[in-house]
């Protein structure tokens, strides 16, 4: 009966692993915003899913150290494209992340050092449950609380993708949903999400 009880153990934890899926962003960062701004990019899932967190290169250079670095996840219009500084009404706060403790810097810019951060999505504003999308495309914004984003430039949008998702991105702007904004600018990390979801 142990036995049994064992693999049936092992296959709930193999079946739970299996659903797990993930779309790597961007490369290593090269550039960075001021604390509070924003990143853009446009997100088109072929089949439902739940984001359950996202890992995020970020830092802060600020002396008074350490930090909550976390960010609040808004959704807009099919695309961030014209949406954010000229047209920030359709944006709907949908997520926020939970508070991971960054160090800070010296006070002076480009002293604070690059961090892995996961957010852990968890409902906020008008929403109430997970952080499900249907099938669709979607323009994102992301706020940073207490950190800078850390991105990547690049020449032309770049697009991420895999069966279940692909992401477009993207722009950033230095105060969140606010002109000017900068593109292309590349979220660097990685969206962590199950299929399905209520």
């Amino acid at each position: 009966m142990h036995k049994l009880a064992t693999i049936a153990l092992a296959g709930f934890a193999f079946a739970a692993m299996a659903t797990a899926q993930s779309l790597n962003l961007g490369p290593t960062p090269g550039n960075n915003g001021n604390v509070g701004g924003g990143i853009y990019f446009n997100l088109t899932v072929n089949q439902t899913l739940t984001i359950n967190s996202i890992a995020y290169q970020c830092k802060n250079d600020g002396a008074a150290g350490p930090y909550n670095s976390s960010f609040n996840m808004f959704v807009g219009p099919s695309t961030y494209i014209g949406n954010v500084a000229t047209n920030p009404g359709p944006w709907v706060q949908v997520a926020s992340t939970t508070p991971v403790s960054i160090t800070g810097g010296t006070g002076v810019a480009g002293s604070g050092a690059t961090q892995l951060v996961t957010g852990v999505l968890n409902p906020a504003g008008l929403n109430t449950g997970t952080i499900t999308f249907l099938p669709g495309t979607y323009g994102i914004a992301l706020q940073a609380v207490n950190h800078q984003w850390r991105y990547q430039n690049f020449t032309a949008l770049q697009t991420f993708s895999n069966a279940n998702m692909s992401v477009v991105a993207g722009g950033a702007s230095n105060a969140f949903l606010t002109a000017p904004t900068f593109s292309p600018r590349v979220i660097c990390g990685t969206i962590n999400y199950t299929l399905g979801g209520t």
